[in-house]
């Protein structure tokens, strides 16, 4: 069933040229809303409890804030999207809306600007003659996202400076998504504009963006150098309940998913199962790479290409590009989709393991791709006069997002080298990690589910290759009969 939209928005005039262009806006809403589960929610004459007076403005704007929250006074509503009041649509644009918040949580749009518009629909490549406009006009957000992150969007008002630039890096900050050449809009005149450095709307909304910002450590671009108040941000109350709601051992989990699963990625349903039985101190899961169609919202799942050189790359690649980019925790811990859990694991202090050698590991594999991987692993550490212990053994393994970032350069060469590089390895060898002795947890053949009960007796945890038979994969629903809340 499709996710209803709450299209809330604000705006009124006596304006002829507004209203014109409101009622073009509304006409593509219309559109819309005809495909079924939208909502318009005009907020125009509705007393929301404050209004941008009590700030100073000389209009009563509303707050960003409380717009959305009375979208989601509907139950029904899961998305709230926000617009301007004279946003035109693309064709299309709910659908893509409920299927891109569905994955990422989030999205924002920036507009495209026409001297006129024209009657008729406007499909993305109508929209992309038009010119494009830094800012962006339309918003919109799950309520799971809006409960997480709402507390880090600062109070602003609508129809004031920077309110968008700040909703859009907080939605990029937590894995939201732009969507592109999806909105357009008739150009005219702004009013906020007028007066813009000393308007009394714009300083507000203006000193709460430089705070964030400061925060962030972020560049203030064309703010850096006008007026603004002090003001105190984030509040402290919030800044100790995140404290008190998040311990400091909470970690996050990273799957990172290609395209090679020969079991329609049904391994990593029985994956997730064991994460939630058995992985203790979890927090968020994240899944990036290629979507296996039955992700739940539980998971914060990040669509991205595997465009590297070769599949050790590729994985790496991964890995930096969601350090990079994700909310996730400092400290997070890496599993495969082929890896499973049997015993209750404390995920936060989760050992580091090692097989013995490289040359040990590589001398006993077939002569493939990976032995290659193996060897040239062991050649550049060598090089660099660095330890050469794998850590190849199948098991999950802590990551650092700074520590991993800062291994940048060793994941370029392993784009230039033939096969790549074993990166387990080369991050731990360069860290001086400390192991401890483990076989590896892999089992790439097994013929029967008796063969597989047998392996997997007193073990923490195993891995599986693409050699086990039906009968051995009928055991998985023994151990994990039932679906986690990561799968829809």
């Amino acid at each position: 069933m499709k996710s209803v939209i709450g299209h809330v928005w604000s705006g009124a005039s006596s304006d002829s040229k507004t209203i014109a262009r409101m009622k073009a806006a509304a006409a593509t809403w219309q559109r819309e809303a005809a495909i079924g589960n939208w909502i318009d929610i005009d907020l125009s004459a509705v007393n929301l409890g404050r209004d941008g007076t009590s700030v100073g403005d000389p209009v009563a704007l509303p707050f960003i804030h409380d717009m959305i929250e009375r979208g989601f006074d509907n139950p029904n509503i899961e998305i709230v999207l926000i617009t301007n009041a004279d946003i035109c649509l693309c064709y299309g644009f709910a659908d893509e809306v409920r299927d891109l918040c569905e994955k990422h949580g989030s999205l924002y749009c920036h507009r495209w600007d026409f001297t006129s518009i024209e009657p008729g629909i406007y499909n993305k490549e109508k929209v992309a003659t038009g010119k494009w406009y830094a800012g962006a006009d339309a918003f919109a957000v799950t309520r799971r996202w809006w409960a997480r992150h709402k507390q880090d969007l600062p109070p602003f008002i609508l129809g004031r400076e920077t309110w968008d630039w700040i909703f859009r890096e907080l939605i990029k900050e937590t894995g939201g998504v732009q969507m592109d050449k999806a909105i357009y809009h008739e150009k005219h005149d702004s009013p906020w504009k007028k007066g813009r450095l000393r308007h009394p709307g714009n300083v507000y909304n203006r000193s709460y963006a430089r705070a964030w910002l400061m925060l962030r450590k972020m560049n203030l671009k064309e703010i850096a150098n006008a007026p603004y108040n002090e003001i105190a941000w984030p509040p402290v109350k919030y800044v100790e309940k995140k404290k008190e709601s998040e311990p400091a051992n909470i970690t996050d989990i990273l799957i990172v998913l290609g395209r090679g699963s020969k079991w329609s990625n049904t391994e990593l349903r029985y994956c997730l199962r064991s994460l939630e039985k058995h992985a203790k101190n979890m927090g968020k899961i994240w899944v990036v790479g290629n979507d296996p169609g039955f992700l739940s919202k539980e998971v914060n799942y990040f669509q991205h290409d595997d465009f590297g050189k070769n599949k050790e790359h590729n994985i790496a690649d991964q890995i930096y590009f969601a350090c990079k980019n994700l909310p996730m925790t400092d400290n997070f811990l890496w599993i495969n989709d082929d890896t499973f859990l049997l015993k209750d694991t404390d995920i936060s202090t989760y050992p580091y393991y090692s097989g013995g050698s490289l040359r040990r590991k590589w001398s006993a594999t077939a002569m493939n791709g990976y032995r290659v991987a193996l060897m040239q692993t062991e050649a550049q550490l060598i090089a660099k006069n660095l330890p050469t212990i794998t850590f190849e053994i199948h098991v999950p393994i802590r990551y650092s997002k700074e520590k991993f970032i800062s291994m940048k350069p060793w994941i370029d060469l392993s784009a230039r080298v033939p096969m790549g590089l074993t990166f387990r390895s080369i991050y731990c060898n360069v860290l001086g990690i400390s192991p401890t002795n483990l076989p590896d947890m892999k089992l790439g053949n097994v013929a029967s589910k008796e063969e597989l009960i047998i392996k997997v007796a007193d073990r923490d945890v195993f891995s599986i290759g693409d050699g086990l038979s039906d009968d051995a994969k009928s055991y998985f629903h023994d151990l994990f009969p039932t679906p986690s809340k990561f799968e829809a």
